[in-house]
């Protein structure tokens, strides 16, 4: 023990000699009487000492080997152990002995807080009117009916935003693009329904170059979706492959009501700046949106090259619209070619089971969202990274399809 813990009156320096002169090891002591009687000669008169105090490390190392059992496997005496000593080893010891039972309790815990239902299950929809809204609030009350349990559906800018708000934990399901779907943290529960990129365009009275296909677009400016948007990601992903950059083609981000009202407002352009003639909407087909602006001045015209887009970008695939997706609106019998893609319902890896569970049963319970992927061509789909109770729900589900 040192000086100090017996004499607190001791002054420290006083306190570091003696303990220089009791350390164990000869080579940490005093070489000589004379350096001894030196350093205290030196403290005597109010001179900085030639004797360091043991840092921090060693004092903690040098009372550590003092446990008993510590002692023994480093080869020291344990004749200086206290009862402090002794009670510390007989704590480890218990703890070491209570490890098995503390380890179990903690993987009991861990499986009933993974069957555990939330309080309250908070949903991301995505803009107002969207599909994303309305598939997350129709899959809100199926499953508030299903649980009993309260649920809350989330205004939010789309795909990406949906991401981030499930990273942050803002939400417990989002649905989200194919493109959106990356990284160890986010599961697919279910695949949702497929959208389709509509290229739609209007030719005005005055317009000097007419727009007959997709090469026409060209120079002119192009309505898409806000930057959080699947919506915005998808037609920007096109256009990249068609090297129609901002400087060809300037964004006008606009609602898309707006489209349909005649009333475009893009940044940085005067009021009385040519209304968009093009707009790229990646929306379900048969979308009431892209149904009412076929009823005006709208078209759609085919997208080119959709296999070789779909090569530079995997998350898409080719697609067609056709006459059935859009009846009166006078389609060519073979469709509209284009590309599209997948949204997806995705949770937390960490999300509980049994939300998961209940959230499939509601969903797949009729009647169906619209234009959902039914469970048995949900069942089929391979290489997704699925939440493990997602799993499990589609293996069953494959299990029961007839062979």
């Amino acid at each position: 023990p040192s000086l100090r813990s017996i004499r607190s009156e001791v002054d420290g320096d006083l306190d570091i000699i003696v303990a220089k002169c009791l350390e164990k090891d000869a080579k940490d002591r005093y070489p000589t009487a004379g350096a001894l009687a030196e350093d205290l000669d030196r403290y005597l008169a109010g001179q900085t000492i030639r004797a360091r105090s043991r840092g921090r490390m060693r004092r903690a190392w040098d009372w550590t080997t003092q446990v008993p059992i510590v002692a023994a496997l480093v080869g020291r005496t344990t004749a200086d152990s206290s009862p402090t000593h002794r009670r510390f080893q007989t704590g480890v010891l218990a703890a070491l002995a209570l490890a098995p039972i503390l380890l179990i309790s903690a993987a009991v815990y861990r499986q009933r807080a993974a069957a555990a239902m939330p309080r309250t299950i908070r949903i991301a929809g995505g803009l107002a009117g969207g599909m994303y809204t309305n598939a997350s609030t129709e899959l809100a009350s199926k499953l508030e009916q299903r649980t009993g349990v309260a649920c809350e559906v989330s205004a939010t800018g789309g795909s990406w935003d949906n991401r981030q708000r499930l990273l942050e934990g803002d939400v417990a399901l989002a649905p989200m693009q194919a493109s959106a779907v990356s990284g160890e943290r986010l599961r697919v529960v279910a695949p949702l329904f497929y959208e389709v990129l509509h290229v739609l365009v209007r030719d005005s009275s005055d317009a000097e170059h007419p727009i007959r296909t997709f090469n026409d677009v060209k120079g002119l400016p192009i309505a898409v979706g806000p930057s959080g948007s699947g919506s915005r990601r998808v037609a920007e992903m096109v256009l990249e492959s068609c090297a129609l950059n901002p400087d060809v083609c300037p964004r006008i981000v606009t609602n898309w009501p707006a489209l349909i009202e005649e009333q475009i407002d893009a940044p940085g352009k005067e009021a009385d700046t040519e209304e968009s003639r093009v707009a790229m909407i990646c929306i379900g087909p048969g979308s009431d949106l892209v149904q009412t602006m076929l009823a005006q001045s709208w078209r759609l015209v085919p997208l080119p090259n959709g296999e070789s887009i779909a090569l530079q970008h995997p998350t898409l695939r080719p697609m067609t619209v056709t006459p059935d997706d859009y009846s009166g609106a006078s389609l060519d019998a073979a469709g509209v070619k284009t590309v599209g893609t997948t949204a997806f319902l995705v949770a937390d890896a960490s999300a509980p089971d049994a939300l998961v569970q209940r959230t499939l049963e509601s969903l797949y319970a009729e009647p169906l969202l619209s234009g959902q992927i039914p469970a048995r061509r949900a069942a089929e789909w391979q290489g997704l990274a699925f939440h493990r109770a997602a799993r499990a729900f589609f293996d069953q589900t494959s299990r029961q399809m007839p062979r």
